[in-house]
């Protein structure tokens, strides 16, 4: 399972079994959502990667975070709010 943090004062985390790292996160627009991400390697003991930078179609309510990656249009991400 796959979980992403978001803080308030735009920091993010990410925490999966394929992807872990942190980075900063921005509203480009209502709909729109930047994420830059440092990822630790997948591979123990070897080079941290180039920071990632994605942007997201966002859709968002009191429950659900819904992110749609521009590289893969039609794989949602869905998201339960927490917190």
């Amino acid at each position: 399972m796959h979980s992403y943090e978001f803080g308030a004062d735009g920091s993010f985390l990410s925490n999966g079994i394929i992807e872990k790292g942190a980075g900063t996160y921005r509203f480009l627009s209502d709909d729109k959502m930047e994420v830059t991400i440092q990822t630790e390697p997948l591979i123990p003991n070897q080079p941290r990667p180039d920071p990632q930078k994605r942007t997201y179609d966002v859709r968002v309510d009191n429950k659900e975070l819904v992110l749609f990656d521009v590289r893969f249009p039609k794989i949602p991400g869905r998201y339960k709010r927490e917190k």
